[in-house]
């Protein structure tokens, strides 16, 4: 077994985001079908900002988020000891 001890920050933030953006892109298109018929908002229709904005919003919190759990790993991982993890 090898111990994770550090985690990039820029390559969590990256993975992190991306892996969000699918979901967001997943969610998008349920609210696309369902928001079709909800109207619009900002004079954009409700399809629209399902296919778009949703991708978007939840990329960008994934990644947020992947930076501040990379980091507190980081921190956390110092003191008591990173992940084991079984490489080949």
């Amino acid at each position: 077994m090898q111990v994770l001890k550090r985690v990039g920050i820029a390559s969590a933030t990256k993975i992190s985001g991306v892996i969000a953006a699918i979901f967001g892109v997943l969610l998008g298109i349920g609210f696309a079908f369902a928001g079709g018929g909800l109207g619009s908002f900002g004079g954009l229709p409700g399809w629209l900002i399902g296919l778009i904005g949703w991708p978007i919003i939840y990329g960008l919190i994934g990644a947020i988020a992947g930076a501040i759990y990379a980091a507190l790993y980081n921190l956390v991982a110092g003191s008591v000891g990173g992940l084991e993890v079984e490489l080949e």
